[in-house]
């Protein structure tokens, strides 16, 4: 069985690395974009290569209106990484994301929210680890 596929948007290289090394640790494979732009191109670049879950990074994405609600739209799940200071539904579009996280926060549990999303989407059954 292939491994889940995952992504990751952080416009900062090593938290997105870092992120993606967690998750590439426990058997997901994933991708990083350092732009919403790019992850939409990707998209439709290469649909075979669609995740089941998203991770954003929404400190350098909110000023790009137009590319996180192309996103939305493709309807994937979206695990949203927000500031401590943000309150769940302001500046973030009025979207729906799978989960929203505070700043600060660990590796571990942008992780953990990640895995929650993808049991939710993929079911029991898919054959993905329960940690």
């Amino acid at each position: 069985m292939d491994p889940v596929r995952l992504w990751i948007i952080d416009g900062d290289h090593w938290p997105r690395a870092y992120i993606a090394a967690e998750l590439s640790e426990r058997g997901y494979e994933t991708t990083g974009f350092e732009s919403v732009r790019e992850a939409i191109v990707r998209l439709f670049v290469a649909p075979a290569e669609r995740p089941l879950v998203i991770l954003i990074d929404l400190h350098e994405q909110m000023a790009d209106e137009k590319a996180l609600t192309a996103l939305a739209g493709q309807e994937i799940p979206i695990v949203a990484i927000a500031e401590a200071t943000q309150p769940a539904g302001e500046g973030m579009g009025g979207r729906q994301w799978a989960e929203v996280l505070k700043r600060p926060l660990t590796i571990g549990a942008a992780a953990d929210a990640v895995e929650r999303v993808v049991r939710r989407v993929s079911g029991a059954a898919s054959g993905v680890p329960r940690r």
